[in-house]
Formats: C-alpha cells, sequence, structure tokens
C-alpha cells in the first residue's frame, strides 16, 4: 500500500514539473522536459542502485519511474488521439511498471531502467531542436548522436540482457511481456536509420 501512496505521489510530482515548465513552454516542450528530467534522474538513481544494490534504494527507482510512466500514460489519454503509436506507448509504460515491479536480481528492472532511459537521453534533445531550431547544426549533431547512441544501446545490449533473460529468469511470463518492447526498439532503431 506504501508503495501505491508513493508512486501516486510520485505522478503528482510529474505533473507538478509539467505545470512549472509549461510557465515558459509550450505543452509539447514541456512535457518533453519532464521526460528528460524523467530520464536523467532514472539514469542516476539506477546506476546508484547497481554500485550499491539496496533494496531502498530500488524502492526509489521503482516508484521515481513508475510515477513517470503513470502521468506519461494519463497524458496519453487525456491529451493525445490514440492510435498505433500511442497505443505502443502505452504497452511500454505498462511494462515498464510491470518489470520494475519484479525482484532485480532476477529481472534486472534496475539495468534495463538505466540502459533504456539513457538511450532515449539525445531524443529529447532532438525534439526540442526540431520543435524551437529547426535548421540549427545543433539539430543535425543530435539526429547523429540519436541514432548511434540509441541503436548502440537498444540492439546489441538490450538485445543481450533479453537472451540472458530468457535463459535465467526463474518465470519467463515476465519476459514474454517485456519482448515485444525490444522489438519497438528495434523498429525504431531501423527507423532512426533510414531517414
Amino acid at each position: 500500500m506504501e508503495t501505491c501512496v508513493n508512486t501516486l505521489i510520485s505522478l503528482g510530482h510529474f505533473k507538478t514539473h509539467e505545470f512549472i515548465f509549461s510557465q515558459f513552454q509550450n505543452q509539447k516542450l514541456a512535457r518533453n522536459s519532464v521526460a528528460l528530467l524523467h530520464a536523467i534522474i532514472t539514469v542516476v538513481q539506477n546506476l546508484f542502485y547497481m554500485k550499491i544494490p539496496h533494496p531502498k534504494l530500488y524502492e526509489l527507482c521503482k516508484i521515481w519511474s513508475s510515477g513517470y510512466f503513470l502521468w506519461d500514460t494519463l497524458f496519453i489519454l487525456q491529451q493525445e488521439k490514440l492510435n498505433i503509436l500511442r497505443l505502443a506507448y502505452i504497452y511500454h509504460h505498462l511494462t515498464a511498471i510491470y518489470i520494475i515491479n519484479k525482484p532485480p536480481q532476477f529481472y534486472h528492472g534496475d539495468t534495463m531502467l538505466f540502459w533504456g532511459e539513457l538511450s532515449n537521453i539525445p531524443s529529447y534533445f532532438v525534439y526540442y531542436y526540431l520543435h524551437t531550431n529547426p535548421e540549427s547544426s545543433e539539430l543535425k549533431s543530435w539526429l547523429k548522436l540519436q541514432k548511434w547512441f540509441y541503436g548502440c544501446i537498444r540492439i546489441p545490449i538490450l538485445g543481450k540482457m533479453l537472451i540472458s533473460l530468457w535463459k535465467t529468469a526463474p518465470n519467463k511470463f515476465p519476459i514474454a511481456v517485456i519482448s515485444p518492447v525490444y522489438l519497438m526498439g528495434v523498429i525504431w532503431t531501423y527507423t532512426l536509420f533510414n531517414k
């Protein structure tokens, strides 16, 4: 029960940041800023947990990211027209919440969050420059970084992790649930390299 309450508090935290960012950015850029904030803090939190695996630290990681994924799911449902891409995001978010609530020593939600969010960071800068200065040299640099950074993390690193999980996880159902998310990353990598 305490985890549920803390997750709702975390969701409120992201809603508050959305409001703060929207005071000086439009709604789309404010959402992008919230996502960047989540990614950076998630990378740092999970890196600490991977170095100092204390259960309270992992609980903090779970609450932080579960709150974000719930916030963004509600944003999609309330603010956007549902299509296949939006449904894929919702699946991604619910799957992420599901896997990070499994024991990290068996399902490695900490490591998945670390690498997944790290691979997303350049995307937030690409989005920012696409919407504020689409002709800038900064956008061109971030696009190159996004393509290589995302692809080099999502395909080999998370792919190796997924294969390992299929071999070692005590229950294969959670791995079956997250496998489509890996496929989404492969498809997005292909898209990035063919732009």
